[in-house]
């Protein structure tokens, strides 16, 4: 069985509960592009997606454009392309599996036979592009905290409240060498890595870079939280994250921590 089957597979067994929902699209993109969306009866959902300007996967263009059998934005059989039975769920399934992946370098069909290489410099690659994708990751997370997507400015905020330290930490991790890409784990020693992780001298400065960006843009969100009552006035539909220890909440000391990563 394929990766395709089991992403369809997935699909077809997890429980899909529902959509979080905004009370109106003033930030929708295909609305914004054309007016008569609404009025048109799509049969293949379209998808686009937020680069900010940058490319960090093969399947995803700096224009938005999302390449997909299933949403027939590239090639494939007639089993992986949209019917009249396909769903939402097998999009976002496949979107995670197929597309986020933990080698997307080989996402480009002219390098997918290689795959399972064992070729050192095939390696590199494929590990050079993850180091490259992950500063535009970091980039993107700058642009998404600058301006967030309509009726979703309290999600992004909670959301990197919650995740600042992991990701500063990450950053720390693979500047050191002492984790690749996109294996860092909150649980994890530095020593649960096999051997240590070559960093190009670019990767590492870019990193700096990006952990200062990061730094001040975190240290914002947290002086910047909203009072239950902004929440409420804003008719945010999303819960509330676990509520952190008061000597967490305050000033600065997301910038305290970083300092002391950094070391």
């Amino acid at each position: 069985m394929d990766s395709a089957d089991n992403a369809q597979n997935d699909a077809n067994n997890i429980e899909f509960k529902h959509f979080d929902v905004v009370p109106e699209a003033k930030d929708h993109h295909y609305i914004k592009s054309n007016k008569s969306f609404l009025a048109k009866q799509c049969f293949t959902p379209q998808v686009y997606y937020r680069s900010h300007g940058y490319r960090l996967n093969p399947n995803l263009y700096a224009n938005g454009r999302v390449c997909l059998s299933l949403i027939n934005t590239w090639g494939g059989s007639t089993a992986e392309r949209w019917t009249q039975k396909s769903t939402i769920l097998q999009i976002l399934v496949s979107i995670q599996g197929l597309v986020l992946n933990e080698k997307p370098f080989f996402n480009e069909p002219v390098f997918r036979s290689h795959l399972n290489s064992k070729s050192t410099s095939w390696i590199t690659k494929s590990n050079c592009y993850n180091q490259d994708a992950f500063i535009l990751s970091c980039k993107t997370m700058l642009q998404i905290m600058e301006k967030p997507p309509g009726n979703f400015e309290i999600f992004v905020a909670q959301h990197f409240r919650v995740r600042a330290a992991f990701i500063l930490t990450a950053i720390k991790e693979y500047g050191e060498g002492r984790v690749r890409v996109g294996h860092f784990q909150t649980n994890a020693t530095s020593s649960s890595s096999s051997s240590s992780v070559q960093v190009c001298g670019r990767f590492k400065a870019n990193l700096k870079k990006v952990y200062s960006q990061l730094e001040i843009a975190f240290a914002r969100l947290t002086s910047d939280e909203p009072t239950k009552m902004d929440k409420e006035e804003k008719g945010c539909l999303i819960s509330e994250p676990p509520k952190m220890e008061k000597n967490k909440k305050k000033k600065g000391l997301l910038s305290k921590l970083a300092k002391w990563i950094w070391k």
